[in-house]
């Protein structure tokens, strides 16, 4: 019974992300029904969308925050996380891996489920990704992915890491992570970047290599370095993939204390 109550418990945080939507939604069409600085640069015609998302991320993890360091004042002390050469190139060379294996993921999807496409492209739309100006830039690149860490990595796999082993809360965290997309295709691959994410957290007990990987894996998306040939793609791919093995060893040499694989299970409540 404890455990479906903390499991529960786990969406709170993004019930609440949601009820701040609905509640900053109605403010901004209430500004802009008054008419409420029209002329400022925030409320223009090709900012509004972007100063809405960033109100809701900054409101969404504020609160997410206070959850996560209420949760994470009662754990055990831990090894402090400090950003390295090595680290920094394992985590940029994991995101570049994984932004290639996410490419390959939409295409497969996309194939079985061309429509799924067709809404992952019109949500882009959307909010402007076709032409996107500065704030919509630094919402994608910077303020979304460490939102989306406080909430999910910080608040949502706390809560739910009080009453399952840590496998089963990534699991739980991944899944919520998916459903926050509310679209099929970024369900899917968040649901799997979110496993990456929650091992981060995970090992490192602090939520800077997640928010760090996810800027990189998110500016690497926007850049659209991703080949359009197929070879080129399974042949750059493999590179990355060696630039990772590659990376990990020197991290593994120079480091040892932040590998990111250990031989060793740490216990998750550090996490």
């Amino acid at each position: 019974m404890k455990k479906v109550i903390w499991f529960f418990l786990s969406a709170v945080p993004l019930i609440l992300y949601i009820a701040f939507t609905a509640l900053f939604y109605f403010l901004f069409m209430l500004i802009l029904r008054m008419r409420w600085f029209e002329d400022s640069f925030l409320f223009s015609s090709s900012n509004i969308d972007a100063t809405l998302m960033l109100a809701i991320s900054i409101a969404s993890a504020a609160v997410s925050f206070l959850i996560y360091r209420r949760l994470k004042t009662g754990s055990r002390g831990s090894r402090p996380f400090r950003f390295t050469f090595a680290t920094i190139l394992v985590l940029t060379a994991l995101a570049f891996v994984c932004q290639y294996l996410t490419t390959l993921l939409i295409n497969g999807i996309s194939a079985l489920i061309p429509q799924a496409l067709d809404s992952y492209e019109e949500l882009l739309d959307s909010v402007g990704m076709s032409a996107p100006g500065f704030l919509l830039v630094f919402y994608t690149v910077i303020a979304g992915p460490i939102h989306e860490e406080i909430l999910m990595r910080g608040a949502t796999l706390s809560i739910a890491g009080r009453a399952f082993p840590f496998w089963a809360a990534n699991l739980i965290q991944a899944l919520l992570f998916g459903v926050f997309h509310m679209n099929l295709l970024q369900g899917c691959y968040a649901f799997c970047l979110g496993l990456v994410l929650g091992y981060l957290a995970h090992r490192y007990h602090s939520l800077v290599p997640a928010c760090f990987f996810h800027i990189i894996f998110n500016l690497l998306g926007m850049l659209v370095l991703t080949p359009g040939n197929v070879v080129s793609f399974f042949v750059s791919l493999a590179l990355f993939f060696v630039f990772l093995s590659i990376a990990l060893k020197f991290q593994k040499k120079k480091d040892p204390e932040q590998a990111l694989f250990l031989s060793s299970k740490d216990p998750f409540p550090d996490a």
